[in-house]
């Protein structure tokens, strides 16, 4: 718990061994520094490096390649957790793409010239097993797909659950162009083993735009394993 110090001293800030110290509108309080239960994993050190160097790359560009993305920006609406839209920044347009193009081991252009393409949506996604084979396709209907996209899963969950952002998901496929990835190494080497068929997993599916490499609209749901 936080204690003031009240007349002991007027101001003290930082860390000493556990305790932490800070200046807040009533005086100065101590707490004890908090400590992470777990450590990160690999996967979340990755984006965090993702994210680090996404914002230094921002730092190198020029005003005028910043105010490019910020135009493109400007012409696209987001939408947060609870359903609420808004207009991206020029800063978090080029960190989603930026991370994006990260999977793909590619960057995206300095410069955001014209304007934003079209990026086609993946609506369907199907999970396919064969002797310990997964096969994940995308629009199996329609014209064949031939965008980029990143798919993130996740383990086993029961049927019943029908909101699963925030179920704890691993990238194990990425596409630079095509309807299909097999994906069972990726998939046994996050989780283990591959769920039986009739299993449901949590599926994110990212469609990227090409050209600049920010997302379109993301396939969020649970999946069914398919013999």
């Amino acid at each position: 718990m936080a204690k003031y110090l009240g007349l002991l001293t007027t101001d003290m800030r930082g860390k000493i061994g556990g305790i932490v110290a800070s200046r807040g509108r009533t005086g100065t309080t101590l707490k004890a520094k908090g400590v992470p239960r777990l450590a990160p994993t690999p996967a979340q050190n990755i984006q965090r490096s993702r994210l680090a160097s996404a914002l230094f790359a921002w730092r190198q560009l020029t005003t005028l390649q910043q105010l490019s993305w910020g135009g493109i920006a400007a012409t696209l609406t987001w939408s947060n957790s609870l359903a609420n839209t808004f207009t991206p920044t020029g800063l978090q347009l080029w960190t989603q793409a930026f991370i994006n193009q990260a999977t793909l081991n590619a960057v995206p252009p300095s410069t955001a010239g014209g304007s934003p393409s079209t990026v086609v949506p993946i609506t369907t996604v199907t999970i396919v097993t064969s002797t310990g084979v997964a096969q994940l396709l995308v629009n199996l209907t329609g014209p064949t797909y031939t965008g980029n996209w990143a798919a993130y899963l996740s383990a086993p969950i029961p049927a019943s659950v029908n909101y699963t952002k925030t179920t704890a998901r691993r990238l194990v496929a990425v596409v630079a162009g095509g309807n299909f990835n097999f994906f069972q190494t990726a998939y046994i080497a996050a989780f283990g083993a591959l769920p039986p068929v009739g299993a449901y997993t949590s599926v994110r599916v990212v469609p990227i735009d090409p050209t600049y490499g920010y997302s379109g609209t993301i396939f969020n749901a649970p999946v069914i394993w398919e013999a």
